[in-house]
């Protein structure tokens, strides 16, 4: 039964990855942006610094990429996050998924599912809040 459970976890999360980056806003390995993105898609292979009015409905940040929130009063909304690199601040989402390797320090919000894999180094609040 836990085994039929998480196979349907993971079918559920594979198929919410969006696996054509065409759609998506791509912070490119090496390249640093700190501001406003307000892309409904949004890739990090390099660093963000969002400012309090960023918003993206997807977020994913590979092996090597970043995310910092400067500023620990922002919070932000997606409906989709999946972290591989590290990412450091406050989100409130409706999936989260964590894959080996991520760092993740400060609140993680979730109202539907939460993932993680093995090998990786929570220092964060998670949370799971009513729809």
């Amino acid at each position: 039964m836990l085994k039929t459970i998480i196979n349907k976890i993971i079918k559920f999360f594979n198929t919410e990855l969006d696996n054509d980056l065409e759609n998506y806003t791509t912070i490119g390995k090496g390249v640093e942006i700190a501001g406003s993105i307000t892309n409904g898609k949004l890739f990090i292979d390099g660093t963000f610094i969002p400012s309090k009015d960023a918003d993206f409905q997807k977020l994913q940040i590979s092996s090597t990429g970043v995310f910092i929130s400067e500023n620990e009063k922002n919070v932000f909304n997606t409906e989709y996050l999946e972290i591989a690199g590290n990412f450091t601040g406050n989100i409130i989402a409706t999936n989260i998924k964590i894959l080996s390797g991520a760092t993740i320090t400060g609140t993680l919000s979730y109202s539907g599912n939460f993932l993680s894999e093995i090998n990786t180094t929570i220092n964060a609040n998670i949370k799971k809040i009513e729809a």
